[in-house]
């Protein structure tokens, strides 16, 4: 794994863990039971509102995609999300992407 990778997921990690202080003061966390406990009082609903990302793209790649998702009557975020969702979902597609990373 490369350093700037791992960094990111070291990030990823630390942001995903809180302390109970903080759980207790952030509104996302206010139906969690008291004292740090991760048991929630009753479900917590799942997030509905999408979550926007950033990717730096090379001016070649955006190009060629957006030409494709134009002559494909589409967005080129829809075509993201679709390729997204197929590779989490197929692993066939999911390896593929893994093998490419790796190269």
């Amino acid at each position: 794994m490369s350093r700037k990778s791992e960094e990111q997921r070291n990030r990823m990690a630390a942001s995903l863990r809180q302390t109970p202080q903080k759980a207790a003061q952030d509104p996302e966390h206010e139906n969690l039971s008291p004292v740090g406990s991760d048991i929630p009082k009753r479900p917590i609903a799942p997030r509905a509102k999408p979550v926007r990302i950033t990717v730096d793209l090379a001016p070649d790649l955006h190009r060629r995609l957006k030409v494709w998702a134009v002559e494909s009557d589409a967005s080129l975020a829809d075509v993201l999300r679709i390729l997204a969702t197929r590779m989490l979902d197929d692993h066939d597609q999911g390896d593929a992407v893994r093998r490419a990373l790796h190269s």
